[in-house]
């Protein structure tokens, strides 16, 4: 189950639930689309790894559960992946 709440931010460490739009690393790099192999390969094909099972993005998600949380695959050919800058959503500034 996802939360609306996440969005824009994780729940926890991990942040599988998280949704949003982030789409670059924490060293600035672009996220390579999920729904593409090049110009890293990869088996994160299934919809059921990503919250509201979208695979045409490239945002940024935890598909394989890894505790270092939200992290893509870049388009950078030298850099298969980065973790991600999401903020914990208790840190969310909610207006």
């Amino acid at each position: 189950m996802y939360y609306t709440v996440a969005a824009e931010c994780k729940l926890g460490q991990r942040g599988v639930e998280y949704s949003g739009t982030l789409s670059s690393t924490l060293s600035g790099r672009t996220c390579q689309r999920w729904d593409k192999q090049k110009p890293h390969a990869h088996n994160f094909v299934a919809a059921s790894h990503f919250p509201g099972g979208d695979l045409a993005h490239n945002h940024c998600r935890n598909p394989s559960n890894d505790p270092g949380g939200p992290w893509c695959l870049t388009t950078d050919p030298k850099t298969r992946q980065e973790y991600c800058r999401v903020l914990f959503c208790s840190s969310c500034d909610r207006e």
